[in-house]
């Protein structure tokens, strides 16, 4: 199947790209202070609290600080033991054995009835996560260090959801509990910007818009042998020219994202390493399917044809591979201008908005060229930019009140294309994590849940082929491209070798793992 090769192949390719960024292995003996990193990245967070939290930059901060029960192996997306250290799955879910003598940073006591608490805690705050364990049924405490996950089906994807860095990520009982209001039971309000894992690094200081400070978890269940950074600090650098500067200079040890123009320009330095690799995540330019001119879908089918995804791709040197399309659309104004015809719209000038994140240039870029394209067919777009937090809202919130169009990328949850598909068009996770923009299709629903039934990869692909087919015929969305990621970093950076720098699911960084040569 198409879908089953190219997902493969790119996921291949990506753990081929960045194998070779591993470093050596764990060094044991007394810890070694590195001092501080600087991650520099081009937005803010939105929240501290790994059960609300569901985009990387917020993430990066949830993960750093908080753990889950399993975790994906970066170098080849295999399953590995984290707060559970061994597990058995059957057709109803799965028992797992829990670590012992894992401690919150608060100081209590990572245990069975904590795991309970927090599937509770998700569930009640009914946010992005909660959408992605929705098919744990309950969990059972067997004894104080095992507990049982009961599923509501035969579920494909348990142990990736308890892998993935955003899905059921553990936080204090104790400090929910102390911190807990009658109007705020869950303590959101607090855990908005406090932090209460089992995580290496723990949030000492966040100035909104500027930085913040994470020093080490002392406490921290894995230890401190060898060299490891005492503290991080996550920078806030909206601008591709001040990141350029600042790693130039050595101000900065790490950039998340850069336009793609500056790449070879910082890879001629000889300090900074520039990896690039194919991720799980595809590019988009989302219409909006629940209200305005786009609502028509032969007004969809318009917009489609009129775009010049060739120009598009050239931005950033991407070829037309991906999981969401089989046979790459082309630009038709003749095509484009006859499906404007049969819409409702016939005859008539059209306005449509489109937003895209400040300072981000490749979303400036593709906005010109839609705006240039769509003049063709009669239709005027309005560019507007905004903050990522304020994007955000729009794209994961209600359609009704969102603009027209918007480019977005949406890196996978879990390491199979159900991560991408069920995100960004089942309709259940419309307002929660998902960025359908009010696409709504019984088919493609029921096509998506027999998937998560079915164990089977190969069957599942199968089910995907047919799945992506639908939105395709709806005209749903624009789509450019499978998004390569990149790794920007200072020489001075190392790697220990159970891991590397480079995540192709969610382009995360773990500072644990990282140490100052």
């Amino acid at each position: 199947m198409k879908a089953k090769k190219c997902w493969l192949s790119c996921l291949a390719l990506a753990l081929a790209a960045t194998l070779a960024l591993a470093g050596p292995a764990l060094a044991a003996g007394k810890f070694v202070d590195d001092g501080k990193l600087v991650y520099s990245v081009y937005t803010d967070i939105q929240t501290m609290d790994p059960h609300v939290a569901f985009v990387w930059y917020s993430c990066t901060i949830t993960r750093n600080t908080h753990e889950g029960l399993l975790q994906y192996d970066l170098k080849d997306y295999s399953i590995k033991p984290l707060l559970a250290e061994s597990w058995k799955l059957d057709e109803n879910g799965g028992t797992f054995k829990l670590r012992k003598g894992v401690k919150f940073s608060d100081g209590s006591e990572f245990d069975a009835a904590a795991v309970k608490f927090n599937l509770e805690r998700i569930k009640a705050i009914n946010k992005g996560p909660a959408t992605w364990v929705k098919d744990i049924k309950e969990v059972k405490i067997l004894d104080k260090h095992t507990v049982r996950l009961e599923t509501t089906k035969n579920w494909a994807f348990l142990e990736d959801v308890l892998a993935a860095p955003w899905c059921f990520i553990m936080v204090s009982p104790t400090a929910i509990k102390k911190n807990a209001t009658k109007d705020d039971p869950w303590a959101t309000k607090w855990m908005h910007d406090h932090t209460a894992g089992t995580g290496p690094y723990v949030v000492e200081k966040w100035a909104p818009n500027q930085y913040i400070k994470l020093v080490r978890h002392k406490g921290y269940w894995r230890g401190w042998d060898g060299k490891h950074f005492s503290e991080v600090v996550y920078q806030v650098n909206k601008e591709d020219s001040t990141e350029r500067m600042l790693i130039t200079k050595g101000a900065v040890d790490m950039i998340n994202d850069m336009t793609a123009e500056y790449w070879d320009v910082l890879a001629a330095d000889p300090h900074i390493k520039v990896k690039t690799f194919p991720s799980l995540a595809e590019q988009f330019i989302l219409m909006n399917n629940a209200r305005g001119p786009l609502a028509d879908e032969n007004m969809r089918k318009a917009v489609t044809y009129a775009v010049d995804y060739e120009a598009c791709r050239a931005v950033v040197n991407a070829s037309a591979k991906g999981l969401l399309v089989g046979t790459p659309i082309k630009r038709d104004v003749a095509k484009a201008k006859a499906f404007k015809a049969k819409s409702a719209y016939a005859g008539k000038e059209v306005t449509l908005k489109l937003c895209y994140v400040s300072g981000i240039e490749n979303h400036r870029k593709w906005s010109l060229i839609l705006q240039d394209n769509l003049k063709d067919i009669g239709v005027k777009l309005d560019i507007q930019s905004m903050t990522w937090p304020a994007f955000a809202k729009q794209v994961y919130g209600t359609p009704d009140e969102a603009a027209d169009l918007y480019p977005f990328y949406a890196s996978s949850i879990i390491a199979d294309p159900y991560g991408v598909l069920y995100k960004v068009l089942d309709s259940h996770s419309l307002q929660k994590g998902g960025a359908n923009l009010g696409y709504k299709n019984a088919q493609f629903d029921a096509l998506m849940d027999k998937a998560s039934q079915t164990i089977d990869r190969a069957k599942r692909m199968s089910i995907y082929e047919q799945a992506r087919l639908l939105p395709e015929k709806d005209a749903t969305y624009l789509w450019l491209f499978m998004l390569p990621y990149v790794a920007i970093y200072r020489d001075s950076v190392g790697v220990y070798d159970y891991t590397q720098i480079g995540d192709a699911l969610g382009n995360m960084f773990y500072f644990y793992d990282y140490y100052r040569k």
